[in-house]
C-alpha cells in the first residue's frame, strides 16, 4: 500500500519544482541605540520550515515548529539575539538583549533548515546614550548603507558632516567630511551660519564672533504687574509681537513697545495667531461661548467678533495662495474650527472620546496638524498625541502610561519632525520612524516648545526658566526674577525667541 501511494504522489506533481534557496535582505530599523535592548526584523524570502510526511499515517505528518537563531558581529564581538521568532517566510524577529558596542555589525539569521545567512554591514549601533537617535532610514528596510572604497564620517544629523572614527561605508547616515562639533545638531556643523543665540554654530571654537557683543537674555519689564498673566504669543516680525492676557491683548510695535489693543476683544482669550503683515486673529470667550475676532496691528479695537460654539484652546495659521489666510484653531475636545480670513469659522466633528482634553495644537500645513494633550482612564492621566487624517478625523499616535499628566506644547517642523511637551519635565520626539522620548534634566512642567531643528528646540518652565536643548545638551538660557511660571515661546529666528508668563513677566533672546 504504501509504495502505491508513493508512484501516485509521483505521477501526480511530477517532478517537484526545486525550492527557492532562502536569501536575508535587510534588518529594520538599520540604526539603533546602543545602550538600549532593541526589536529587529530581519526581513528575508523563502524561508521555510522542514516538512516531514507519514504516508501510513497522515495525522502524524506535523509542519514541525520552525527553528531559528539569530546574532549580530563587528567582527570581533558577537551578540545573540533573544526571542528569536520565525514568523513566515518572509520576516524574523528578535530582540538585542541591552548595551552593545559601538559600531557596525553583520547580522547572521540560521534559518529553518539550518542555512546561515549572512548580511555584511546591516546595522550600525549608536552612542545615543540618552535614547533619542534619528533613525535615519525612517524605519524602512534596506538604508543603502553599504560598503565603499572612500572613507566616511558618521553623520547622525544629516547635515554633510560626520564625526568619530571613520570607516568605509557610504549611504544615508554617512558623510565624506569630518569636524562637527556637535552631530546631534543638524544646525551645528563646520561653515554653517554663526547666529547670535549662545552657541558655536560653524564649529570654529568661537561663539558668536562677529555677530553680537551679547548674546544674553533681556526681562522686558513693560507688562510686569500681578495678575497679568500672559497665556500666547506670536510673533510677525523680527521684535514685533502680540500677546494674549485673558481680557486684555497687546502688540509690540517693535522699539515703540508694548500697547494694550483689547479693550473691545472676547474675554478669556487665550489663543492668537500672527500673519505676516502684522494684523492678527485672537480667540477668547464671553460668558462660556467662544469668540474670535480680528485684531489689526493699527488698530485700537477687535473687529468682526464671531460667535463659535466653545472658546478654542490654540490657533495656527497658513497661508494658503488665492484663499488668503486660513486658520484652524481646535477645542479642548478635539474639535476643529476652520475659516479663511475674515469669514465665519466652520466646525468639524471629533472623533476622540470623552476622556480626551487637548491642550495645544500645531502643523504645517491646515491639513497636516498634530495635537497634543491627556486622556483620562480610571484615575490616571496619561499624556496623547493625535495625528490628524485626510478623512478629517484624529489618529491616536502615542498613548502614555500610568498617571503621567499631559501635554502641553506642539510644535511640527515638517509633516514627520514633531516635537511635543509637558508636565513632569516629559518630551516626544517624531521622525519618520515613529515617536521616541527625549530626556530632560528638570522635572518642571515644560509649558511650551518651539523647534528649530529636531536637534535644536527651546522650552519654557512652570518655575520660569527658558531652556535649550542643543544636540543632547541642555542649557538654561534665561530664568525669570520672580519664578513664575512661563506660558508660551514665540518666535521669527532664533535670534528673536520671546518668551510670556504669569504677572506680565517677559523674556527676550538672543539680546
Amino acid at each position: 500500500m504504501r509504495y502505491l501511494i508513493v508512484l501516485s504522489l509521483v505521477a501526480m506533481f511530477g517532478c517537484l519544482p526545486k525550492p527557492a534557496d532562502p536569501a536575508l535582505r535587510a534588518v529594520d530599523p538599520v540604526f539603533f541605540d546602543a545602550n538600549l535592548g532593541t526589536g529587529l526584523a530581519l526581513i528575508a524570502e523563502a524561508l521555510l520550515p522542514p516538512t516531514t510526511l507519514d504516508f501510513d499515517q497522515p495525522a502524524k505528518s506535523p509542519r514541525p515548529s520552525a527553528v531559528v537563531s539569530a546574532f549580530i558581529d563587528d567582527g570581533t564581538t558577537r551578540v545573540d539575539l533573544l526571542d528569536v521568532q520565525w514568523v513566515d517566510s518572509t520576516r524574523v524577529t528578535g530582540r538585542l538583549p541591552g548595551p552593545v558596542p559601538i559600531g557596525v555589525y553583520d547580522v547572521h539569521l540560521i534559518e529553518p533548515r539550518g542555512t546561515e545567512l549572512v548580511l555584511a554591514a546591516a546595522l550600525s549601533a549608536l552612542d545615543c546614550s540618552e535614547g533619542d537617535c534619528p533613525l535615519e532610514d525612517g524605519g524602512i528596510p534596506d538604508s543603502g548603507v553599504v560598503a565603499c572604497t572612500t572613507m566616511s564620517y558618521r553623520d547622525r544629523d544629516l547635515d554633510g558632516f560626520g564625526s568619530g572614527t571613520p570607516r568605509t561605508l557610504c549611504g544615508p547616515g554617512w558623510a565624506p567630511l569630518s569636524g562637527d562639533c556637535d552631530d546631534r545638531d543638524g544646525l551645528t556643523s563646520p561653515g554653517a551660519f554663526e547666529t547670535c543665540n549662545g552657541v558655536d554654530d560653524d564649529c570654529d571654537g568661537l561663539v558668536d564672533e562677529g555677530r553680537c557683543a551679547d548674546a544674553g537674555w533681556t526681562a522686558v519689564d513693560q507688562l510686569r504687574m500681578p495678575n497679568n498673566d500672559l497665556l500666547a504669543s506670536a510673533s510677525f516680525a523680527p521684535g514685533g509681537l502680540w500677546i494674549a492676557a485673558g481680557s486684555r491683548v497687546f502688540v509690540r510695535r517693535f522699539e515703540l513697545g508694548f500697547f494694550d489693543l483689547g479693550p473691545s476683544c472676547p474675554s478669556d482669550m487665550q489663543a492668537v495667531w500672527a500673519q505676516p503683515d502684522g494684523d492678527a486673529e485672537v480667540a477668547g470667550a464671553d460668558n462660556g461661548a467662544g469668540r474670535i475676532a480680528e485684531q489689526s496691528y493699527s488698530s485700537i479695537a477687535c473687529t468682526n467678533e464671531r460667535a463659535v460654539s466653545e472658546p478654542p484652546v490654540a490657533m495656527v495659521g497658513f497661508s494658503d495662495g488665492l484663499l488668503g489666510f486660513q486658520y484652524v484653531a481646535v477645542l479642548d475636545d478635539g474639535r476643529l474650527l476652520r475659516w479663511v480670513r475674515g469669514q465665519q469659522p466652520a466646525l468639524a466633528t471629533s472623533n476622540l472620546p470623552s476622556s480626551a482634553e487637548v491642550t495645544d495644537l500645531h502643523g504645517v500645513a491646515a491639513d497636516q496638524l498634530y495635537a497634543v494633550g491627556s486622556t483620562v482612564i480610571g484615575n490616571s492621566r496619561r499624556p496623547m498625541i493625535w495625528a490628524l487624517q485626510a478623512d478629517g478625523g484624529w489618529r491616536e499616535e502615542l498613548s502614555g502610561t500610568g498617571n503621567q499628566g499631559r501635554l502641553l506644547g506642539v510644535w511640527a517642523l515638517s509633516a514627520v519632525d514633531v516635537i511635543a511637551v509637558g508636565e513632569d519635565g516629559r518630551i516626544y520626539r517624531r521622525s519618520a520612524s515613529g515617536w521616541r522620548p527625549v530626556s530632560s534634566d528638570t522635572s518642571s512642567d515644560l509649558t511650551s516648545v518651539r523647534a528649530f531643528s529636531p536637534g535644536r528646540f527651546y522650552v519654557t518652565t512652570s518655575d520660569g526658566r527658558v531652556r535649550r536643548r542643543s544636540g543632547n545638551t541642555w542649557t538654561t538660557v534665561f530664568r525669570n526674577d520672580v519664578g513664575v511660571r512661563f506660558n508660551d515661546l514665540s518666535a521669527t529666528s532664533e535670534e528673536d525667541v520671546w518668551a510670556v508668563g504669569d504677572d506680565g513677566v517677559i523674556g527676550r533672546g538672543p539680546r
